[in-house]
């Protein structure tokens, strides 16, 4: 179902995810846009981050890393 203004349920702009431990981020600059009724697909090799982006967009991120992402869910 839409945002109450005909908005996508899942905007995700620019996400940058740093682990502790790690010199640079392990993700950055992911955006994603999914509008009411899409279906979505994250695809790409071992270990390019698409399990890290679905959890950083349920806000699952590892404990003790911080996530600087301006994401948007609008799910009612």
């Amino acid at each position: 179902m839409p945002g109450p203004d005909n908005s996508p349920v899942l905007h995700i702009d620019r996400l940058t995810l740093c682990l502790l431990r790690q010199a640079r981020p392990v993700l950055a600059g992911v955006t994603l846009t999914v509008e009411a009724g899409e279906t979505v697909s994250l695809a790409g090799e071992s270990g390019s981050g698409k399990s890290l982006t679905a959890r950083s967009a349920l806000g699952l991120t590892p404990a003790g890393s911080p996530a600087a992402s301006p994401w948007q869910d609008r799910r009612s």
